[in-house]
């Protein structure tokens, strides 16, 4: 027989909503449980008997049902409770069936915005230079098959295509120091690159070798009169890369190094290599280290920057590395150790006491850390991430005056999402 739940004592009715609680948890851990073992026992049988090619997702079958089993319970596990509560407080019939189709509808709308609702950003900007003015700067777009250059009017918020018919794949792009000129890296089929040069208009995009070779990463000298750049070569595991200079007309190109660096086996960089103003350092940002490299020694070749970087994770995470412009110090993005994961800020080093200065505060997680050529303005950008994944879902430019370290948030539209 039912029992009247106005029968029931208070610490009764307390009891039995914990009860549901209990039941809830129970069956929320169980059904993500049951998903990935009835995935394991499928992957096994189909391993037997060749049923299905599954490929490398054969290898995440199991996390990827069991996930979307938990998913499942952001319904599953308010229903049992309901369910398992409303017997056992004496709810009528069509109370049961109400609560529970309110319940089902309530909570299904929650698991659609849990699964479909925070999707991450899957173009977001890359930033690739800023004008020593502050007035424009340089990003790129990468949506499937393509990567365009646009050009950002720090004043309006408006980005427009830097090249008004884009040449095909478009990355690596720098000021002059006078602003009047941007060089950049284009390829036809997105892997050889040579490096062209335009005016701040986009108008009249030329090449400016005639023969190169995989060239990329080009920057202007501070002066405005040579570019450097970055040539990579070889086969497979023994690609390397070396430093070369040019002038702007593409006269007198010169190779500076003759070392072949490479990092890890593989000729990966973070950010353009830095040339120090007298010529005489290196400097190259790779993901976990800042590398220095004489090119006065009969022999030169990368040393890891050893500094104490307050709260540094374990493995340091570094964005991009400058020289500053009286060349006494590196200027720079790497991460520490924060409330809610890794803080992104700026820092500078001084090279001859490894003193190391905070420049930037409470960025949480920022990226595209980019340095003017002649060092008086940087961006970045900040990020937000949404609450319950910690996926990526907005950010804002950071428009940053050096001599000042006054920050600038920079609000901007009109690059494809």
């Amino acid at each position: 027989m039912r029992s009247d739940s106005s029968n029931q004592s208070i610490p009764r009715k307390i009891w039995i909503v914990l009860y549901g609680l209990l039941a809830a948890a129970a069956v929320a851990v169980l059904v993500p449980v049951a998903a990935l073992l009835l995935a394991l026992a499928f992957v096994w049988i189909n391993q037997a008997a060749h049923l299905f090619e599954l490929g490398e997702t054969q290898a995440w079958l199991g996390i990827i049902f069991a996930l979307y089993a938990a998913y499942a319970d952001v319904v599953i596990g308010p229903l049992v409770w309901w369910r398992v509560s409303a017997k056992r407080l004496g709810a009528s019939r069509r109370v049961n069936s109400v609560g529970t189709t309110a319940v089902i509808t309530f909570f299904s709308v929650v698991c659609l915005w849990v699964v479909h609702g925070e999707q991450a950003i899957t173009n977001p900007a890359r930033l690739e230079d800023v004008s020593d003015d502050g007035k424009f700067v340089l990003a790129r777009s990468t949506p499937s098959g393509s990567s365009t250059l646009y050009k950002i009017d720090t004043s309006t918020g408006v980005a427009r295509r830097l090249i008004a018919t884009p040449l095909g794949y478009e990355a690596d792009a720098s000021f002059s120091p006078d602003s009047g000129r941007i060089v950049f890296a284009y390829s036809k089929n997105g892997q050889d690159y040579s490096i062209m040069l335009t005016d701040l208009t986009g108008q009249n995009p030329h090449a400016v070798l005639v023969e190169g070779g995989n060239d990329s990463w080009p920057r202007f000298s501070r002066d405005g009169r040579a570019i450097y750049f970055v040539r990579t070569a070889g086969e497979s595991k023994q690609r390397g890369f070396d430093l070369f200079s040019t002038s702007p007309d593409g006269r007198d190109v010169t190779q500076l190094t003759h070392e072949h660096f490479s990092f890890n086996g593989e000729p990966y960089l973070q950010a353009a290599p830095v040339l120090s103003s007298d010529g005489k350092q290196l400097l190259f940002t790779t993901n976990e280290s800042l590398e220095l490299c004489s090119l006065d020694s009969p022999n030169p070749q990368p040393s890891n920057l050893l500094f104490n970087l307050p709260n540094a994770p374990p493995s340091r995470q570094y964005v991009s590395a400058y020289f500053s412009p009286d060349d006494r110090g590196v200027v720079f993005m790497a991460a520490s150790e924060g409330k809610d994961g890794y803080d992104y800020d700026a820092y500078r080093v001084d090279l001859a006491s490894r003193k190391v200065q905070k420049l930037t505060e409470n960025n949480s997680y920022a990226s595209d850390f980019r340095l003017s050529v002649a060092g008086n303005k940087a961006v970045f950008l900040k990020w937000k991430f949404s609450r319950l994944q910690r996926l990526p879902r907005s950010f804002q430019m950071q428009l940053m005056d050096m001599p000042s370290g006054a920050v600038t948030p920079v609000n901007f539209a009109g690059l494809p999402q």
